[in-house]
């Protein structure tokens, strides 16, 4: 299958092209799942945490992806929602029988509520997507370089309230006694159904009106599609995601504190997302695998790696240089990233039957009638 079968702009080409949308970068997923597998079985377990981190930064970087490559905007606040969804989900899983010394303050209607896994990682997801319908009124009224410092503002704002709520969160201090339940199968999981739902949305009638009002705002408003109202499921969806990932996280972790959701990672997601194209799906996925697995090389580099029989030096900030130095190469080559615009789909979608000619293999438009014949 040649590239061109292969690789479409991000719309769907024909009507029956939905699944082979929708498909194509959840596929990505699975087979950056099974390579996550394969490294950990190859390995006998020693990675184990680095691949779980690298799949849930995957997660994160597509959630990402479904705000900043739907809606145009410029978004480093992602961790805002990525924070509440941890502390919510920390929050609800400590078992009862530590709170009375890890959280001696917790109000008495929170204290004796305890919830399984899955529970909290949709609970993560839900306050993440209420603080984005919090900050959204705001967030989808401005573009450019004004969004990003809005969405970093929503990040310090959410960052300060955590610190200032010792009750719940402990305030400054690390919240420790969050159960181990992130393993290398339950990231993957997330990794895939978190593709599957973004790329859904993507194609979806609100994706298309968010990306309508991303690529002509002024056609999208003399259309009827206020650009207020297109960003906001968009950001609703993107917030829902990252919450849930917080979570996934969370349990990952098993110890965090407010620094740990600070800027640093944050601006590591979305370097991910830029390398790989921040408005394809398939390309966050690649973007997040391929900075993952360089931040690892990297790091052994930087404690020194014993290589050949040579002890080389150690090299403390060879892992910031290196990624600096890769993401000016791949926007110098591409600057809308490795996949652009383009989406990953398994199968070349079926032309309509009438031949409109919207797809890559529309059928040819019939032969023009023979003129009439004059007298």
């Amino acid at each position: 299958m040649s590239r061109s079968r292969m690789f479409f702009p991000d719309r769907v080409q024909t009507s029956r092209g939905y699944a082979s949308a929708v498909g194509g970068p959840t596929a990505i997923s699975l087979v950056v799942v099974a390579i996550a597998f394969a490294i950990d079985a190859a390995t006998g377990g020693t990675f184990e945490a680095i691949v779980v981190s690298g799949l849930v930064f995957v997660c994160l970087t597509v959630s990402l992806q479904v705000i900043m490559g739907n809606t145009g905007l410029i978004f480093f606040g992602q961790f805002a929602f990525v924070a509440v969804g941890a502390y919510v989900s920390g929050v609800l899983t400590v078992p009862v029988a530590s709170r009375t010394s890890l959280l001696p303050d917790l109000p008495e209607w929170l204290a004796g509520v305890e919830v399984s896994f899955g529970v909290s990682v949709l609970m993560g997801g839900l306050a993440g997507a209420v603080v984005a319908a919090i900050a959204g009124p705001v967030l989808v009224r401005v573009s450019g370089l004004a969004a990003a410092v809005v969405s970093l503002g929503l990040m310090f704002i959410v960052s300060d309230l955590l610190r200032e709520t010792p009750a719940i969160t402990r305030g400054a201090m690390v919240f420790p006694g969050v159960p181990y339940d992130t393993t290398i199968p339950v990231a993957g999981l997330t990794v895939v159904a978190i593709t599957l739902i973004g790329t859904a949305f993507k194609f979806s009638r609100w994706g298309l009106e968010a990306r309508g009002g991303r690529d002509d705002a002024v056609a999208a408003e003399s259309s009827g599609l206020s650009p207020t109202r297109v960003r906001m499921p968009a950001l609703l969806l993107g917030g829902l995601l990252s919450g849930a990932s917080g979570a996934v996280w969370a349990h990952y972790l098993t110890a965090f504190s407010p620094t740990t959701f600070s800027i640093d990672p944050a601006i590591v997601v979305v370097i991910m997302a830029v390398i790989g194209g921040v408005r394809s799906i398939s390309g966050a996925i690649v973007g997040a695998a391929i900075v993952a697995i360089w931040q690892e090389l990297a790091r052994q580099v930087e404690s020194g790696l014993f290589l050949f029989g040579l002890q080389l030096p150690r090299m403390p900030e060879f892992g910031a240089l290196t990624l600096g130095i890769g993401l000016i190469v791949v926007l110098a080559l591409r600057p809308q990233g490795l996949f652009g615009s383009n989406e990953f789909q398994v199968l070349r979608p079926r032309a309509r039957a009438t031949g409109d000619g919207d797809g890559p293999e529309a059928s040819s438009p019939p032969a023009a009638a023979a003129p009439p014949t004059v007298g």
